[in-house]
C-alpha cells in the first residue's frame, strides 16, 4: 500500500524518465508558469495576475494544461511590460525550462526528473508537508506555501520568483547531484517516505 500511494508520480512515462537532462548551461532563460490539467483552483490566473509588473531578463511562459483551464483564463496582454508566452502543456517546457513555478503534484516531479529548479505553490497542509521534505531531499525545490493567505500576494510571489532566479544555478546543480544517475528512484524514494 505505501508503493500504491505514490504510484502515480512513480510511473512516470519512459520518454520522462529514460532520457538524460538537458544539461543546465543548455538550458534557455524562461521561466514556466503552470497548473497543469484542469487547475479547479484558478491558480494559473492568479499567477498571471500577480506577475503583471515582475521585471526580469527571462522570458515567461504560461502553460495551459487543458481546454477547460485555457477556457477560463482571461489573460490579456494589453499594457503588459513583460508580454508572456501562452502555450498548450508539453513535457518539452519542463525540460527545457530555467526555472518552472507550478502548483504540488506530478508536475513538479516531472520537473525534478529534469533537475529543473522549481517553485511549488501548495494548497494544503499536506502539500506544505510534503514539499517542505522533498525540499531537503532534492535541493532544487522552493516550498512556498498557499500564496493565497499572505497579505500582500503579488509583492511575495514576485519576491520567490526574484530568490529562486537568482540562486538557480546553484540549485540546478544540487539536484544534478543528488539526482545523477538515480533520478527515477530517488523521487520514488522520496515519495514513498512520506506515508
Amino acid at each position: 500500500e505505501h508503493f500504491l500511494y505514490g504510484w502515480e508520480y512513480v510511473m512516470l512515462p519512459e520518454d520522462v524518465t529514460d532520457g538524460a537532462p538537458l544539461p543546465y548551461t543548455d538550458r534557455e532563460p524562461q521561466i514556466v508558469l503552470c497548473a497543469g490539467g484542469s487547475d479547479p483552483s484558478g491558480f494559473l490566473q492568479q499567477m498571471y495576475d500577480w506577475t503583471t509588473d515582475l521585471e526580469g531578463d527571462a522570458e515567461m511562459c504560461f502553460l495551459i494544461g487543458s481546454h477547460a483551464a485555457y477556457d477560463r483564463l482571461a489573460m490579456t496582454h494589453i499594457s503588459r511590460k513583460n508580454v508572456p508566452l501562452v502555450a498548450s502543456f508539453t513535457r518539452a517546457h519542463l525540460a527545457e525550462a530555467s526555472l518552472v513555478v507550478t502548483t504540488f503534484g506530478q508536475t513538479m516531479y516531472e520537473a525534478l526528473l529534469y533537475q529543473t529548479p522549481s517553485i511549488v505553490l501548495t494548497r494544503n497542509d499536506d502539500d506544505d508537508c510534503h514539499t517542505l521534505w522533498l525540499q531537503q531531499q532534492c535541493a532544487a525545490v522552493y516550498a512556498v506555501g498557499d500564496i493565497r493567505a499572505y497579505t500582500n500576494r503579488p509583492e511575495q510571489f514576485c519576491r520567490a520568483i526574484q530568490v529562486a532566479w537568482t540562486s538557480r544555478t546553484r540549485s540546478a546543480a544540487l539536484a544534478a547531484e543528488k539526482l545523477d544517475g538515480r533520478g527515477v528512484a530517488r523521487i520514488a524514494d522520496a515519495i514513498l517516505r512520506l506515508c
